[in-house]
């Protein structure tokens, strides 16, 4: 499935990112950059503000296929991630990694949401990697498929 999430079409995965503190994610965000030039199956959206964030979900809400998100603003804060994965999960399944200061504050259990603490970076990271793997693997069987498909038809 193409999508148009960062104002391109594009087939690759589309991926949103929200954290409000960058430093939080940025070997994350580092780790994709680095291997975006040798895999340009992913392209990925970073929100550092929660209202944008939500605005950019729910602009680009069938698109997203994979959701890596902070719950809260201040560990002694509000959880205003809590709304987007509510959303999210109300209607769709979509790979989810909550990477929040305690995994323990997801209300929404399912095998497609991963938790991790902010202090397991190189976690989330392994899952993206994972991930994306899976997806390159899916896009390139659905394309053989694709192309089977043809040459049988123009073959008959």
């Amino acid at each position: 499935r193409c999508a148009d999430v960062t104002g391109v079409q594009t087939c690759a995965l589309p991926i949103l990112i929200i954290d409000d503190k960058r430093e939080s994610v940025q070997g994350i965000l580092d780790f994709l950059d680095e291997n975006k030039s040798k895999n340009k199956k992913y392209e990925y959206v970073y929100r550092d503000k929660f209202e944008e964030g939500q605005q950019y979900f729910e602009k680009y809400f069938a698109e997203i296929d994979v959701l890596v998100l902070d719950l809260r603003k201040d560990p002694l804060e509000e959880y205003p991630g809590k709304n987007i994965l509510q959303k999210l999960w109300d209607t769709r399944f979509v790979p989810t990694v909550v990477f929040s200061v305690s995994s323990n504050e997801v209300d929404v259990k399912h095998n497609l949401i991963a938790t991790f603490n902010k202090d397991e970076e190189e976690k989330v990271i392994s899952w993206l990697q994972v991930f994306i793997v899976i997806h390159n693997q899916v896009l390139n069987f659905r394309i053989d498929l694709y192309l089977s498909v043809f040459i049988i038809h123009f073959l008959l």
